[in-house]
């Protein structure tokens, strides 16, 4: 479901990290939950469920995973959830120089 908000326009991570978010706040509001329900089942504040929802911050597949069975998620949408949590910054930060590096190298001889 797409709703009116801003995408972020980074690399993959941000866009993960905004996806679950996103999928975080979309269900915790279908389930009638409060940021502050959240933080207690996060033994958090609710300002840390804003930035999980915000997503400046990776997610931890853990967290996702406790919030989502709080909002009472189906099985599928808590693992979907928390494996794209694992993958949302794994190895993005070197893969746009991968290209670039060998470049530079060629053209500095």
């Amino acid at each position: 479901m797409i709703v009116s908000g801003s995408c972020p326009t980074g690399g993959p991570d941000h866009q993960s990290r905004w996806l679950i978010g996103h999928e975080l706040r979309r269900t915790r509001l279908y389930a009638r939950r409060t940021q502050a329900d959240a933080a207690k089942t996060l033994d958090c504040t609710p300002v840390k469920i804003n930035h999980l929802e915000i997503g400046p911050n990776q997610q931890q597949p853990d967290e996702v995973t406790a919030l989502m069975r709080l909002y009472g998620a189906d099985v599928a949408d808590v693992d979907r959830l928390a494996s794209l949590a694992v993958r949302a910054d794994q190895g993005t930060w070197w893969a746009p120089f991968s290209d670039v590096l060998p470049k530079l190298r060629r053209s500095s001889r």
